[in-house]
């Protein structure tokens, strides 16, 4: 009975210690998804408790984190010269994030400083 209570705290543990391990923008790809996806077990394994919030909280906090590294690298190719690079990253920001508007906005911007 005891294992079943700290369940959720087990869970919850774990995606903490995955989503703290890639607080910077230019982390590996591979942990991100993986934090991602402990974040997610977490919502949906025990949603309606304070776990199941902060999770969500972490995963848009890295939502918008791979947006924003998404964005940089766009601007990156951008400022080479190299346009269809820049594009498909910015593509990747509004099909892939399609709730981050100010990501979307940002793309806006991107292209017509040009």
């Amino acid at each position: 009975m005891v294992a079943i209570r700290i369940l959720p705290t087990a869970y919850y543990l774990r995606a903490v210690s995955a989503y703290r391990s890639v607080s910077e923008v230019d982390k590996d790809e591979g942990d991100t998804r993986k934090a991602e996806n402990y974040l997610l077990q977490v919502i949906q394994k025990f949603s309606g408790t304070d776990y199941a919030l902060d999770a969500s909280v972490k995963l848009n906090a890295i939502k918008n984190q791979r947006a924003a590294k998404e964005l940089v690298t766009g601007k990156f190719y951008h400022y080479r010269r190299e346009f269809l690079a820049a594009l498909t990253r910015y593509q990747n920001v509004v099909n892939d994030f399609p709730d981050r508007l100010t990501s979307k906005r940002r793309c806006i911007g991107s292209l017509r400083s040009t």
